[in-house]
């Protein structure tokens, strides 16, 4: 008759490589094959996640370098609290074009700090100054405001909780003696970063 032929694993030579190889290997369950056949699967490895990536950003001001790819200017437009004979009823803040945020933030500062209540902002025939920080006052003063139209008004329990508001300092007497401090503490042509975190505002 036939004769009965049997699969013989040939036994492997244990040498110290081996014994590393089986130190370091996860163990896995051997799979039994038909024919009496042994396989060993290889080790899953689950590669390591990558990295976070962090943004880099510049601290002052309690804000970032506005940002270059929004070169639109935009201008500010007060409402003055008593208009005298032959004034316009809106006043225009900025002496350049400032980026939105920061037309925002000081119409904020000049809202909250004087007789003023509302505000407006425009775009500008021309672009925004650039390597100005982007001012974060706007980011509070939205609770404190509401919005009607174009107009940005500040709220009534709000209307005198300031020095400048229960002296009733005018819109203009305001920006007459903070336009330049404001402008120059967020301004990085002549002023060093460091120097800024102790600026007024």
């Amino acid at each position: 008759g036939e004769g009965i032929i049997t699969k013989v694993t040939p036994v492997q030579k244990t040498t110290p490589l081996t014994k590393l190889i089986s130190l370091t290997t996860p163990k896995t369950k051997p799979i039994l094959r038909r024919g009496g056949a042994i396989e060993t699967p290889a080790p899953i490895v689950t590669p390591s996640p990558p990295p976070p990536f962090i943004i880099p950003f510049i601290s002052g001001m309690g804000g970032r370098i506005a940002p270059p790819v929004s070169k639109q200017g935009f201008n500010v437009f007060v409402k003055r609290a008593r208009v005298k004979k032959g004034q316009p009823q809106f006043m225009k803040a900025n002496t350049f074009p400032l980026s939105e945020r920061n037309a925002l933030s000081f119409g904020s500062r000049v809202v909250d700090n004087s007789a003023a209540r509302t505000f407006r902002v425009a775009q500008a025939k021309k672009k925004a100054r650039q390597k100005m920080f982007n001012d974060n006052y706007w980011n509070m003063f939205q609770n404190k405001s509401y919005q009607r139209k174009k107009h940005i008004i500040e709220k009534t329990k709000y209307a005198i909780d300031s020095p400048g508001e229960i002296k009733q300092i005018s819109a203009e007497g305001w920006i007459a003696n903070n336009r330049k401090r404001w402008i120059r503490g967020l301004t990085m042509k002549k002023i060093k970063a460091k120097k800024l975190r102790g600026a007024i505002f």
